[in-house]
């Protein structure tokens, strides 16, 4: 199961504290499930990863262009201090195949077992 939080995607952290520093949630449990850190699926799920950045960027500007309009006349927390340049930058349209891909192992590196989402999950 996967749960989107679309507040911490459009950059509202949980609870209103910038504790989470972790590019996206990724707990030890969830590996296990996947067979581990070295098994085939998660594997897979690195691959998985990578290819869905690959068509998210296709798709970046009118991505914005929705949130640009959800800005409008808004009251929404996660909207008021949105930032369009930061946002972006997360899809990093301007690497290449393999820039991407090394930066998705990297993300997923800092996402592992974050200490940071350990302790926020036990407070």
């Amino acid at each position: 199961m996967i749960h989107i939080d679309f507040g911490f995607l459009l950059g509202t952290n949980p609870g209103g504290i910038n504790f989470e520093k972790a590019p996206f949630k990724l707990t030890a449990e969830y590996v296990k499930i996947l067979g581990g850190y070295n098994s085939d699926h998660f594997i897979y799920f690195k691959m998985l990863m990578f290819k869905g950045l690959m068509e998210l960027r296709k798709h970046v500007k009118e991505v914005v262009y929705l949130i640009q309009i959800m800005k409008v006349n808004t009251e929404l927390p996660c909207l008021l201090k949105f930032d369009i340049e930061i946002f972006e930058r997360r899809f990093m349209e301007n690497s290449t195949d393999t820039e991407l891909m090394y930066n998705v192992d990297r993300i997923i590196n800092e996402s592992y077992n974050s200490w940071r989402t350990v302790h926020y999950d036990r407070f």
